[in-house]
């Protein structure tokens, strides 16, 4: 095992850097360790190898969507800032957020890193040679704007109304482009034939990928609304501009969940008595579970926001999957929204875990939910709800 605290030998520092050239992850472990505490994922495994195309002549279009707090703002908008500037695989960075303000909040974290951390500034001294930029307001204490590693390589910000045309460093265009959270509200973008998110789209196309062809771009966020600009980008006609990676929480459910509305009913009662059910019922209870981060969050810590906050929002913010999002057609088992029989009726959702559930609308008719009850012509491949779980459940605003 490689010695990755700070010395002073040329030769320990020349192993080093060597370890962290050839890809993110060990760059990450070798330079961020305090920042990678977990095992990685599958998903950072992959984006890892996305982005070894960066700096080369083949320029990365990726689209990625995961849930939010799996480390995708620190892969991506810090620890590849970081390692595309040690290895100057770039020479002009522009971050850009639905603010330029919301842009630097995410630049202070490279900045603070920069500034602070040793074995970084050894092990590469052009990381020294820093000039910050004013923040926002004309404070340094404000988020930054622009950083200069000098004769190196410029990190600017930007938001939706600024013109990268202004971005430049000795002379070069910005090289990597990297968009984080670049919609403000997505919940206000569900119209499927237009909205915001419609011209944020548009915008990128047009003035982002076909202006700087050689470079590379990056765009990511959570789809927890349809029809949002990360949704519409996952879209499958999009597939041949963009590298879509789309992620969930669970991969795939247990065997039989039914045991899981039972352990929730014991949750609601008294959380001694949950954690009983679940050491005795432990094997039937994760038969067939697969999740994409166990570490970070274990399919039982999930189960517990699903009972707590209800499957609406244990869909959005886990699985991606809000009513009429793409996570149907990116989705591994191919889950769709069918109609019903007859024609007449509303349609009805096949969930990963294998429930039908109806989709109906809040009264006021404007924004839709899921609610889960037993029906007596569900589909063969489609379990119903425990009746118990139904009362509890049965129209609340899921």
């Amino acid at each position: 095992m490689i010695n990755t605290k700070l010395g002073s030998n040329s030769t320990l520092s020349a192993i080093r850097r060597q370890t962290g050239a050839g890809s993110l992850l060990p760059f990450m472990k070798m330079y961020l360790r305090h920042r990678t505490t977990l095992p990685w994922s599958r998903m950072h495994e992959e984006i890892a190898t996305d982005y070894n195309q960066i700096g080369s002549d083949n320029p990365l279009r990726l689209v990625m969507a995961a849930p939010d707090g799996y480390g995708k703002t620190t892969m991506t908008t810090f620890a590849l800032v970081l390692w595309a500037l040690a290895y100057k695989h770039c020479r002009c960075i522009a971050i850009g957020s639905h603010t330029r303000t919301a842009a630097g909040e995410l630049l202070r974290s490279v900045d603070h890193e920069l500034r602070t951390n040793q074995m970084l500034r050894t092990d590469f001294p052009h990381l020294a040679a820093l000039q910050r930029g004013s923040g926002s307001s004309g404070s340094r204490a404000s988020p930054p704007r622009d950083i200069y590693v000098r004769g190196v390589a410029r990190l600017t910000t930007f938001g939706p109304t600024s013109s990268l045309g202004e971005i430049t460093f000795e002379g070069s265009p910005p090289d990597l482009i990297i968009l984080d959270g670049f919609e403000a509200n997505p919940e206000e973008n569900e119209n499927p034939n237009g909205g915001k998110s419609a011209k944020l789209k548009r915008h990128i196309h047009r003035e982002i990928l076909s202006r700087y062809t050689g470079a590379s771009v990056i765009v990511l966020g959570t789809l927890t609304h349809a029809n949002s600009l990360i949704d519409r980008l996952l879209k499958p006609n999009q597939s041949s501009m963009w590298t879509q990676r789309f992620y969930q929480a669970v991969d795939s459910y247990p065997a039989n969940f039914d045991l899981w509305f039972a352990w929730a009913k014991h949750l609601r009662v008294d959380r001694t008595q949950a954690q009983h059910y679940f050491d005795t019922h432990r094997e039937q209870l994760l038969d067939g579970v697969e999740v994409l981060w166990p570490k970070h969050e274990p399919f039982e810590q999930m189960m517990s926001l699903r009972a707590l906050h209800g499957w609406e929002w244990f869909d959005r913010n886990r699985q991606g999957a809000p009513l009429g999002g793409s996570w149907r057609t990116c989705s591994p088992n191919g889950a769709v929204i069918q109609p019903r029989s007859g024609g007449t009726e509303k349609p009805y959702i096949l969930d990963h875990a294998g429930y039908r559930r109806d989709w109906s609308h809040h009264s006021a008719g404007v924004n839709p939910k899921v609610v889960l009850r037993i029906e007596d012509d569900s589909p063969p491949q489609g379990r119903t709800v425990p009746i118990s779980q139904i009362a509890e459940d049965a129209g609340t605003a899921f």
